[in-house]
């Protein structure tokens, strides 16, 4: 949240505003910047809010091209079924130049590789990502990837873990960490919206 935080700038689309403390977070952090939000269920917490919509991130239709300076994505690509349309619909929505900060799950790291965590049929992720597949699909829609930091995965449902894994975290190789924090710049259109005209 932090480094999120840090890196917004001018309008900003908070994707699966609802699902967690960010969007509030963001809003009171950065009131320099006008917070939107989009998700596909609106909580009670959030119904009436000015700039909220309920919508699908993999098809903003509501929203024109380049409106948005900054997306933020925290812990969404992976819950998504189609992640190449979400990325391409972030990349039509921003501007050029405009950030999207995105926060995941690293297929390589290491207590997914010993306990096969995305291979169970009850995980709510359906797409997770090791580095160089994340780094193709941005890159394959326009973006340059400006900034990334691992991070360790932590949880109050998992406090008992928590330590453990931190110390871990700062002794593993970027390779085998948990959470990547990446910050891509829209630098161009898709390839083949460019092979269109």
């Amino acid at each position: 949240m932090d480094l999120i935080s840090k890196e917004i700038d001018g309008v900003v689309l908070d994707v699966g505003c609802c699902s967690g403390p960010l969007h509030k977070l963001l809003k009171s952090l950065r009131p320099d910047c006008r917070i939107y939000g989009i998700d596909a269920k609106i909580k009670d917490a959030y119904k009436g809010e000015k700039g909220i919509v309920q919508g699908d991130a993999q098809n903003m239709k509501m929203f024109p091209p380049g409106k948005f300076d900054t997306v933020v994505a925290g812990e969404i690509i992976e819950h998504l079924p189609f992640p190449e349309k979400f990325v391409a619909e972030a990349s039509r929505v921003l501007k050029s130049g405009g950030k999207l900060i995105l926060t995941t799950n690293n297929k390589g790291a290491l207590i997914n590789r010993l306990l096969h965590n995305y291979e169970a049929e009850s995980t709510t992720h359906v797409h997770v990502f090791a580095r160089k597949e994340l780094f193709d699909l941005l890159e394959r829609n326009g973006f340059r990837i400006e900034k990334t930091v691992m991070l360790p995965y932590v949880s109050s449902r998992m406090a008992v873990t928590d330590p453990f894994r931190i110390i871990l975290h700062y002794v593993l190789p970027d390779s085998l960490r948990e959470n990547f924090f990446i910050l891509a710049v829209k630098t161009r259109e898709r390839f083949h919206d460019t092979e269109k005209s």
